[in-house]
């Protein structure tokens, strides 16, 4: 299904499932909204994808609410752009908040990415030890998980590993580094 195709499916149900045309009308802006922030977030212009996700939140809450798979989505994008962006503090905040929407237990792997990206946020404000037990919490729900998503493992194992060597300890540095090497050679 092409993309123009896609959009009008998904537009034809929202108004299916909201017969207010202002709510159908607010829901369409906030998907423009979304379409526009994750097009920029790939062009690198973060600042402008920012933007477009703070618009596109308060329709999506309003309409899917605060526990939505569709909030948790564009709030985990604004995140990730806040991250890129260098804002590290309102990046923290983003994940803190979306950690207190995700339910571990229906989608622990939302979790796992929430907990790396804050330790991510942490570790680059310089806060190694606050950041380590977020990367290891969320090394550990991954590795729940099977099948193993390695690239997510990877992810965690080489943060693990900068971690490691930011706080100038060798013996965990190898042990990290180790780890994702034996990954990415297919042994572990």
């Amino acid at each position: 299904m092409d993309k123009k195709t896609r959009h009008a499916v998904l537009l034809a149900a929202l108004f299916a499932l909201t017969p207010d045309s202002r709510a159908a009308t607010a829901i369409e802006l906030a998907q423009q909204h979304n379409e526009q922030a994750i097009a920029l977030h790939r062009q690198g212009d973060f600042a402008g994808a920012i933007r477009h996700y703070r618009e596109a939140l308060p329709a999506i809450v309003e309409y899917f609410g605060e526990g939505s798979v569709e909030r948790v989505r564009v709030l985990n994008s604004l995140a990730d752009a806040q991250l890129a962006a260098a804002q590290y503090r309102d990046a923290e905040q983003s994940y803190m908040r979306l950690l207190e929407t995700v339910d571990a237990s229906q989608a622990p792997l939302m979790q796992a990415d929430a907990l790396n990206g804050r330790a991510s946020a942490l570790y680059m404000r310089r806060r190694y030890r606050q950041a380590e037990p977020l990367f290891l919490k969320a090394l550990a729900i991954i590795e729940s998980q099977q099948p193993l998503d390695s690239a997510r493992a990877l992810l965690v194992l080489d943060n693990l590993t900068a971690v490691y060597q930011s706080l100038h300890n060798a013996a965990k540095t190898e042990l990290y580094s180790r780890r994702a090497l034996r990954l990415r050679q297919g042994s572990e």
